[in-house]
């Protein structure tokens, strides 16, 4: 059974940060990193973790890691 969902809220400074490093990854081709802010973004909105992995083609436990950095470390892991 998977862990229970936990929503993020980012603020607007954060929101704003991950459009400008989206915009620079998309240029670089770097997915990766694209899925992580990505992830961010769609938990923000009130996603859960099963509809971000299948979403971004990542597994239930990476969107979970993810989300779990952002915690600790805001966007800087990120």
């Amino acid at each position: 059974m998977p862990y229970p969902h936990k929503f993020i809220k980012l603020t607007l400074e954060e929101k704003k940060q991950i459009k400008i490093k989206l915009k620079k990854l998309e240029v670089l081709g770097k997915s990766g990193k694209r899925k992580r802010l990505i992830a961010l973004c769609l938990s923000d909105k009130g996603e859960t973790f099963r509809f971000i992995s299948w979403y971004l083609n990542v597994s239930y436990r990476t969107v979970k890691r993810w989300i779990s950095d952002y915690r600790e470390n805001g966007l800087l892991s990120h």
